[in-house]
């Protein structure tokens, strides 16, 4: 997968009528990219100001598809630069999954608009850690990481608090945390979950 991200947000302090000249043109733009990647014959998908483009690959084929990504992240860049918009090259990442008893594909990365941007091992899908083999091991660790942080300092800040402000801080920083996307652990080894 390619995320691409940009900063192109509304203002919603300003007035309605702006606001729907400001999400006409947001349509517009993402239906201009939607289109920019299938004529490259990729997917994609659009998540708020996330863009994801995406295609699968077999080995022998791997860098026709890099190319393919590649061109398609220039022109994309292209028509950002051409419209006022920019590429935010620091925030793309570039991730191969594959299956986890096979190898994946030696691929390094993909040029886009003279930066090279390196496969990483995991990236960030509307706050999911998902990894090269889509076991989310490193998801589950990060949200025990965090429900154990929030805890703590919950827990040093106790003695001030009521028993009804402690629940709904530990609602509101643990528990949400927990439920957010759990259905993806559904299906996962015990080992990973506990």
């Amino acid at each position: 997968m390619v995320y691409l991200v940009w900063g192109l947000r509304p203002f919603y302090r300003l007035s309605l009528a702006f606001l729907l000249i400001t999400t006409f043109a947001h349509l517009c733009i993402l239906a201009e990219i939607g289109d920019m990647a299938k004529n490259h014959d990729l997917s994609c998908h659009f998540h708020a100001d996330d863009t994801q483009l995406y295609c699968s690959l077999k080995l022998r084929g791997q860098v026709a598809s890099v190319q393919v990504i590649g061109s398609c992240l220039n022109d994309i860049d292209k028509w950002m630069l051409e419209n006022m918009l920019k590429l935010n090259k620091d925030k793309t990442e570039f991730l191969v999954i594959g299956q986890k008893h096979k190898v994946n594909p030696p691929i390094k990365g993909v040029h886009v608009a003279g930066h090279y941007i390196e496969a990483s091992s995991s990236a960030r899908n509307i706050g999911v850690i998902f990894d090269s083999h889509v076991n989310l091991e490193k998801h589950v660790l990060n949200t025990c990481k965090m429900a154990f942080y929030h805890l703590r300092n919950i827990a040093r800040i106790r003695k001030h608090l009521s028993q009804d402000d402690a629940e709904t801080l530990i609602h509101a920083f643990i528990s949400s945390k927990l439920d957010f996307c759990n259905a993806l652990l559904h299906g996962l080894p015990i080992s990973v979950i506990d």
